[in-house]
């Protein structure tokens, strides 16, 4: 397949490039091997490199790379992966706690959409309290039994296993 773009088409494949890059980083394990996605996220900086992109991607002839520099990593990643971040966590955050309170809780429900109307019911009042008091209001309940991280320590943050 070959594909032409002009300069502004190049500026968009590189910054999609760049944020799918930071998606995938995002939820890897360090033993994943990444290298199909690396060897196509090279060839499109390599690209956009040899079409004049080369103020904002650095050829390194050493390690025969190519990447974005650091000022325009940080443009795209503040212009697109910050913004995306605080939504995502401004929105999941009610829903979650909706969520865990209602499964915590004694009542049943005989179909899904039942619980998910619970649900949403529910994150509708975290949403209000969220958009009128911040997080001021919210109290971490120290006498209910921690559970245990997912890194394997107890959870009560002293970091080992008791």
């Amino acid at each position: 397949m070959i594909l032409e773009f002009n300069e502004e088409e190049t500026e968009i494949l590189v910054k999609m490039a760049f944020i799918s890059d930071m998606v995938i980083d995002g939820i890897r394990s360090d033993e994943d091997t990444r290298g199909e996605i690396d060897k196509v996220i090279h060839k499109i900086y390599e690209g956009a490199f040899k079409s004049g992109m080369n103020k904002e991607i650095g050829h390194y002839v050493d390690e025969n790379t190519y990447d974005l520099e650091n000022g325009y990593s940080e443009k795209i990643y503040d212009e697109y992966i910050e913004k995306y971040d605080e939504r995502v966590f401004w929105e999941e955050l009610p829903f979650r706690l909706a969520e865990r309170d209602i499964e915590g809780s004694d009542k049943t429900y005989k179909t899904r959409e039942e619980y998910m109307k619970a649900v949403w019911d529910k994150q509708e009042v975290y949403e209000e309290e969220i958009e009128n008091n911040g997080l001021d209001r919210f109290i971490i309940d120290t006498s209910k039994e921690s559970k245990p991280s997912s890194n394997g320590s107890c959870g009560c943050g002293c970091g080992h296993d008791h």
